[in-house]
């Protein structure tokens, strides 16, 4: 299966830290790792391509949005899936990302996700789940763990996995959240344990202002993408 990373010029990538989030509950990965290129002015550094890439773009100010990029922020590379990987392709593609990470030297992986608010039981916002060679500090040790008796599911589970397998240190971030919508509140809590880890200062508020418009930003970007997957041959002319 022919997945190219193309970076538009070179980049000191050692000791970088990969983060990347997903389209899994309350969309919590992808509106986290959004808000956080968006609120920084990451630079686009490159693009992943794929044999099933998605046929839709957008347009903003300045440029063509394509549906996979990397960002970079200070030492941070994150990658911004704006639609949900085929289910034909998502494991080869989290395979390549890990394979990539590893051999460009990357500090660590910080992997965002969801989990069904129904199973909170605590006063915690979030669990975690990291690999046996992720290293814990003062910032992150009282984070509890996700209970043995549940399961990752999805692209996270995929890139666990290849890093568990290459003992290279990682975690994923799994705020409590909504089912069935956007969840603003959730992503604010994952960026906020990243903001602790990293000394950064990413603001959240604005996350929470916007939950309605996010919402609908991204039931538009569903709503496309599901006509593409059902009429191929005739894409929707409009975003």
């Amino acid at each position: 299966m022919n997945i190219d990373i193309i970076l538009k010029k070179k980049v000191d990538l050692e000791n970088s830290v990969f983060i990347t989030g997903f389209h899994g509950i309350g969309y919590t990965g992808y509106i986290a790792v959004n808000h956080m290129i968006e609120s920084t002015k990451a630079e686009l550094i490159g693009y992943i391509t794929t044999e099933q890439y998605p046929p839709i773009v957008s347009l903003d100010d300045q440029r063509v949005l394509t549906p996979y990029e990397l960002f970079m922020y200070k030492d941070i590379v994150l990658f911004l899936p704006r639609f949900q990987p085929a289910p034909s392709e998502q494991n080869i593609l989290m395979k390549i990302l890990a394979e990539w990470t590893v051999k460009n030297r990357f500090k660590e992986a910080i992997l965002i996700g969801g989990l069904d608010i129904k199973l909170k039981t605590g006063e915690e916002k979030l669990r975690v789940v990291p690999t046996s060679s992720f290293k814990s500090n003062d910032k992150k040790m009282e984070l509890k763990r996700l209970d043995k008796n549940l399961y990752v599911v999805g692209p996270l589970a995929a890139l666990l996995a290849y890093y568990e397998i290459k003992e290279f240190p990682a975690i994923a971030l799994l705020p409590y959240a909504q089912r069935g919508r956007p969840d603003p509140m959730a992503a604010a809590t994952a960026i906020e344990v990243i903001n602790r880890f990293y000394n950064l200062n990413v603001p959240t508020e604005q996350l929470i202002k916007d939950a309605k418009q996010i919402e609908q930003e991204i039931a538009q970007l569903k709503e496309q993408e599901e006509k593409v997957q059902k009429e191929p041959g005739s894409l929707p002319m409009y975003v």
